[in-house]
């Protein structure tokens, strides 16, 4: 798919190394759709799956939005992302000035969503 988005193997033939892939890659997985869960919880109406309207919005602008609003929730009130990983989400302060905030000692990024 490119170089930093990457989807699992599907199939009944897969490779040794193919499902080994899919086994390592599913907890990224998982995060990616908790992540995809929150914006959906606190913001409904950007679900495309419930919506009718989906080509009469621009639904891929309201999503950035909507993904810094959630990372702004996320800043004050954490996620179970952050919590999964045992890595705090940094102050809203920081993450709206654009900064760079590590708080884990072996300065790990926090997923924010």
């Amino acid at each position: 798919m490119s170089a930093y988005v990457y989807r699992m193997y599907r199939g009944n033939n897969l490779t040794q190394w193919q499902a080994h892939f899919n086994k390592q890659m599913a907890p990224a997985r998982v995060s990616v759709e908790w992540g995809f869960g929150k914006i959906s919880s606190l913001w409904p109406w950007l679900d495309v799956t419930r919506s009718v309207q989906t080509f009469r919005r621009d639904v891929g602008g309201y999503l950035r939005v909507a993904n810094v609003f959630t990372n702004m929730h996320t800043c004050l009130y954490g996620s179970i992302i952050s919590s999964k990983f045992g890595v705090p989400p940094p102050p809203l302060e920081t993450y709206m000035a654009g900064g760079v905030w590590r708080a884990h000692p072996l300065k790990l990024y926090v997923p924010l969503c």
